[in-house]
């Protein structure tokens, strides 16, 4: 197993402050910051409607170095159809709120790869189906619990990946955060985005 390390962003995706509480809820799939591709385009992130700034307007990307994430058991080579507990830890030393969505995609157009599951009996995250290249999603789920409200300095959730039933080549893993300051506005929440792109990736393997 691998372990990789970048930087991310918070999860929205729509740029309607009115619908702000419902997103405590978990993200609208197609939040996790995948580029365009094919016919596909660029998924957004909720710089849209969370700001780093009190007044809660668009944001901007990564306003500080802070922010980090680590996604823990993507595989180096996955086998098809089998499965993979992998775990995301987050942390920003101002956060104490949290939310995050991670999607997995393969091919020239970044369509979706495999498929995500929540562990058993748990809530803390659920799973989204996207309406773009047959993607799915795991998110933070919607109870409070799932969010960490009122922890501080980091958090982390544990799923599952089942990697694709057929040989998809590379697969990679785009994903978004929200270090929330969790006063239950969208303002003066830090909004980060993977610098590299990709958060982590697996090759076809036996």
């Amino acid at each position: 197993m691998l372990r990789h390390r970048a930087l991310l962003a918070a999860v929205c995706g729509a740029a309607i402050p009115a619908a702000l509480f419902a997103f405590s809820a978990g993200p609208p799939p197609g939040s996790s910051g995948v580029p365009a591709a094919g016919n596909n385009q660029a998924e957004n992130t909720c710089a849209l409607c969370h700001s780093d700034s009190e007044g809660g307007q668009a944001g901007k990307l990564n306003p500080d170095a802070l922010g980090k994430i680590e996604l823990r058991g993507v595989p180096a080579k996955y086998v098809p159809g089998h499965s993979y507990p992998l775990e995301i830890h987050v942390s920003h030393p101002e956060a104490q709120r949290w939310g995050f969505q991670l999607t997995a995609v393969a091919g020239d157009d970044l369509h979706g790869a495999g498929d995500f599951a929540p562990l058993p009996n748990d809530k803390t995250t659920q799973k989204v189906v996207g309406l773009v290249a047959a993607r799915n999603y795991i998110e933070h789920g919607a109870t409070g619990k799932a969010t960490g409200v009122g922890q501080k300095g980091q958090f982390g959730w544990k799923f599952t990946w089942i990697a694709p039933t057929g040989n998809e080549g590379k697969v990679s893993f785009y994903g978004v955060f929200n270090a929330s300051n969790g006063d239950g506005s969208n303002g003066g929440d830090k909004i980060y985005a993977p610098v590299t792109g990709v958060l982590a990736s697996s090759e076809p393997g036996k």
